[in-house]
């Protein structure tokens, strides 16, 4: 009996299993090219016709089971002999396509609750469908037989090959949301990195600024101050003057004691003058300030001698 159907190869993902397979250039590429052929698949599975077959025409695949791709008819065997085999736990279904710049070449996805058990099922429906348009000879395949040899292939094996596979493919998985994750979390953080220097480099340069302005508005203070000062009389007294103020606070009970110049100790003893002359009932004499660089004023007044003079201490 000539092989009419290969399968080129196998790939397994998780919910499914896609096999590429081939009719060969013998073999009807329609159902319709040889209805004898059909009919003995639809003699040795007479339920395949009530599967619902949700790309074609019909709801069933009844209407289509007549003119319909081999590849396709050979998906519908394959889940026929699937439904009755006890390791399938699960409804099974599947898809055809043909591959694109691929003559005669298919696509058939099936639904894998275990992949020994949906290739073991495929390999068997290629055996049916050779024996359907090979003409009938040799054998005539057995499904129940076919079916109890699928679980007993399964059962066989166990749960082991089937959950060392599941373990692999989700370690897989994790390895790559784990790396992404990490591309992610370093990818984020040069962002962050970038905004903080950003951040750091618009405060400095605000600060630079605010210092810049807070020298140049003391510059002009000073200047304004130096212009407002050399336009005074020279025995003018400058009530913000330090030394005046200090010496005005001085009949406090704090001692001041500082340097002098001659003009500024001139002004501010002008100035006390009036009330020492009220104090002691006898005007001031003014003591010559250049032979005094430094002034100590007294919480008390000093004793007053005759003529009204005030004594003051030098260093």
């Amino acid at each position: 009996m000539a092989q009419l159907i290969d399968i080129l190869r196998v790939e397994v993902g998780l919910k499914n299993l896609v096999a590429r397979v081939r009719v060969s250039d013998e073999a009807p590429l329609m159902t319709s090219e040889d209805l004898q052929g059909t009919t003995r698949v639809y003699k040795l599975m007479p339920h395949i016709v009530e599967h619902a077959c949700l790309g074609d025409a019909s709801e069933t695949f009844k209407e289509v089971m007549g003119n319909t791709e081999l590849a396709h008819l050979l998906e519908h065997v394959t889940v026929e002999l699937l439904s009755r085999s006890a390791a399938s736990a699960e409804v099974s279904s599947g898809r055809t396509y043909p591959v694109p710049g691929e003559a005669r070449t298919y696509d058939v996805e099936l639904s894998c609750p275990d992949d020994v058990l949906v290739c073991a099922a495929l390999s068997s429906a290629v055996w049916v469908m050779d024996w359907a348009f090979g003409g009938g000879e040799g054998p005539r395949p057995d499904v129940d037989a076919i079916a109890e040899g699928l679980t007993g292939l399964v059962q066989s094996l166990g749960d082991e090959p089937a959950e060392a596979y599941e373990r692999e493919v989700q370690e897989e998985i994790d390895a790559e949301v784990e790396k992404r994750r990490d591309e992610l979390l370093a990818q984020r953080e040069d962002e962050l990195a970038q905004r903080r220097a950003l951040a750091e480099a618009a405060a400095a340069a605000a600060a630079d600024q605010a210092r810049a302005r807070a020298a140049v508005e003391s510059a002009a203070l000073e200047s304004s101050r130096a212009e407002e000062l050399s336009q005074l009389p020279s025995w003018a007294v400058d009530p913000d003057d330090p030394f005046v103020r200090k010496v005005r606070e001085g009949r406090g009970p704090d001692f001041v004691q500082r340097e002098a110049s001659p003009e500024a100790w001139q002004s501010a003893q002008e100035s006390l003058g009036s009330s020492d002359d009220e104090r002691s009932g006898n005007a001031g004499d003014v003591l010559d300030s250049s032979q005094a660089p430094f002034v100590e004023a007294v919480d008390e007044p000093g004793p007053v001698a005759d003529g009204g003079d005030v004594e003051v201490e030098l260093p």
